[in-house]
């Protein structure tokens, strides 16, 4: 992006700003957000925002390891019930609506998924849910497998929720993305822009 891109103009913030508020909901105690040891910027946003800054002693090369870094402070800080759950998404997903969490939490509350994930056009997004008593199995991954495994696990029960959100489906991943979301092409909101 040749900038931080959880940084950049959006709707009157920044992406990442966007992305918490869209993320607030009354049953989430905290919206954790992990952030290399030379994000200082990215940090003081974060904290001024009132996420949960996590900056590991060791820079998380995979996304995997940002997981494990929120999920080990989670532990620390909450030591959550095996019932209970956390919510993973991306920091760069600016079209997310506030209230998006909304009919995942009543989703969640109505079934017994270990994990529960959010569809538009068949196509998987997120945010996605997952039951904490899954931590455990995160943890022994094998380097090369991701959060995906345990989607893939066949024994795993998953549930879908359908939503009229195509935002749950966008990430910005190169400065295209960035100025055509922004500018509200595709059939998609830009965050208030």
């Amino acid at each position: 992006m040749g900038q931080p891109k959880l940084l950049l103009p959006w709707g009157g913030s920044t992406v990442i700003e966007h992305l918490l508020a869209a993320l607030s909901h009354p049953r989430i105690i905290a919206r954790c957000v992990v952030c290399r040891r030379d994000d200082g910027e990215l940090a003081r946003v974060v904290d001024r925002a009132g996420g949960q800054v996590i900056q590991p002693a060791v820079d998380p090369p995979e996304m995997k390891d940002s997981v494990l870094a929120a999920l080990g402070e989670i532990e620390r800080l909450w030591h959550p019930a095996p019932d209970e759950g956390w919510v993973l998404c991306p920091g760069d997903q600016p079209l997310l609506p506030p209230g998006i969490l909304q009919p995942l939490v009543a989703a969640w509350d109505a079934g017994t998924a270990e994990v529960l994930i959010p569809r538009h056009g068949g196509h998987k997004g997120h945010p996605v849910l997952f039951r904490w008593q899954l931590y455990g199995e995160i943890r022994t991954l094998g380097a090369d497998e991701g959060l995906n495994a345990l989607v893939r696990h066949p024994s795993r029960k998953i549930e879908f929720v359908d939503l009229d959100v195509p935002g749950i489906l966008v990430d910005l991943d190169t400065p295209e993305d960035y100025a055509r979301w922004r500018s509200g092409e595709a059939g998609g909101t830009a965050g208030g822009s």
